[in-house]
């Protein structure tokens, strides 16, 4: 009656067993962990750009001379400040689905599309200002592409002209 073997056989299959549950755990978590992160990452960085949104115009309203710093904080997807077509964007590849794909939302003076890629379960989310005939000259002299912690400053500079400085 040896039995030293059946203690180590316990112990393996034990292990193994909680190897599989915590595969398990992981398999399904993930997916529903980098929705959400995704989820909150667009909700922030839209009311980043609203909050930037609204600093335009009421620079813009304020009249020559106005000025704001504005402080942005851009942990993923592309920031772009598009200084030919007077259009700021941002997008990013989701997991998150955000809104109904190819219908275009507006809140205020912000548009959101979702739009699908070519990655199953994936999508594209474009937030966008657009201020081309809106009545004011938006001009930018930094670079297009945007990342990190970046300040902008917002100026007034006279005859509907903001001018957007990157510090």
């Amino acid at each position: 009656m040896y039995k030293k073997g059946d203690i180590w056989i316990s112990a393996i299959l034990y292990f193994a067993l909680g190897v599989i549950l915590l595969t398990i755990i992981l398999a399904a978590g993930l997916p529903a962990i980098n929705r959400m992160k995704d989820d909150f990452t667009v909700k922030q960085t839209q009311d980043l750009m609203i909050n930037l949104d609204g600093s335009i115009r009421t620079v813009y309203h304020e009249g020559p001379g106005s000025q704001r710093i504005v402080s942005l904080d851009i942990g993923r997807g592309e920031f772009l400040v598009k200084k030919d077509l007077e259009v700021i964007e941002w997008s990013i590849e989701s997991s998150a689905l955000i809104s109904e794909v190819g219908v275009p939302i507006q809140e205020g003076n912000l548009f959101i599309l979702t739009e699908s890629s070519a990655v199953s379960g994936k999508y594209i989310v474009n937030l966008k200002l657009n201020y081309t005939g809106v009545g004011l000259n938006l001009t930018y002299g930094g670079p297009e592409k945007l990342s990190g912690e970046v300040g902008l400053s917002i100026t007034n500079g006279g005859e509907s002209k903001i001018v957007l400085t990157q510090l």
